[in-house]
């Protein structure tokens, strides 16, 4: 079996990168290093690699806060600016719902004002009778049914003699009678109205109460 020099292997042998050098004697009897300055400077070796190895996470460390910081920065950015956006919808809808309610508002008072100039002519005519006087009144009354219905604006049906209901009536008394049936209606002293399906103001009513009753 080839005997390996064990000095010659160890004088042949390359240093550890960026390790400390090993410096051995010529002769192969001769072991003249220092064992305890070669085990301080492979510590030393050893202590700074863990070092630089520590301060490269911590460098990468720092630069994904700093990227997180920058990203918390943009979607902060991008809320306020949603936000914005949403404030300025949020007014811009708001004019133009109060724009609405005062062009409709506008429109009603002006169909009202036709049906007062018509009063006023009739206040300020001259008529024949008290009959021609009738006639003219009521034909301001149809004018005005009519703006009613162009608004949407229509009365509740309720006649003497129909059953009483709350959902579209108000009692505002009741009375003892024999003439009509228990809860009937027996006069209409306010026309009830409604626009479209809501109601408006309910009709105000006498009711019938049998003494009989309860």
């Amino acid at each position: 079996m080839e005997t390996i020099d064990t000095m010659e292997t160890m004088e042949n042998s390359e240093p550890l990168e960026g390790g400390p050098a090993i410096e051995f004697s010529d002769s192969k009897s001769d072991m003249g290093f220092d064992l305890q300055a070669f085990a301080d400077e492979v510590a030393d070796f050893v202590e700074e690699k863990n070092e630089k190895s520590g301060s490269s996470e911590l460098d990468t460390l720092k630069a994904k806060i700093k990227e997180l910081e920058e990203s918390l920065h943009r979607e902060d950015d991008k809320n306020k600016r949603l936000l914005a956006d949403f404030q300025n919808y949020r007014n811009r809808t708001s004019r133009d719902i109060q724009l609405g309610i005062e062009t409709a508002e506008k429109q009603i008072l002006l169909e009202i004002l036709q049906v007062l100039d018509s009063l006023s002519r009739c206040m300020n005519s001259t008529y024949r009778d008290i009959d021609d006087f009738r006639t003219g009144v009521d034909l301001i009354q149809k004018q005005f049914i009519d703006t009613l219905r162009r608004l949407k604006v229509s009365e509740i049906e309720i006649k003497v003699g129909d059953t009483f209901d709350a959902h579209f009536a108000e009692a505002l008394t009741t009375v003892e009678t024999t003439d009509y049936a228990e809860g009937s209606v027996v006069e209409v002293c306010e026309k009830g109205f409604k626009r479209g399906e809501q109601l408006l103001r309910p009709a105000r009513v006498v009711v019938a109460h049998s003494s009989n009753s309860g």
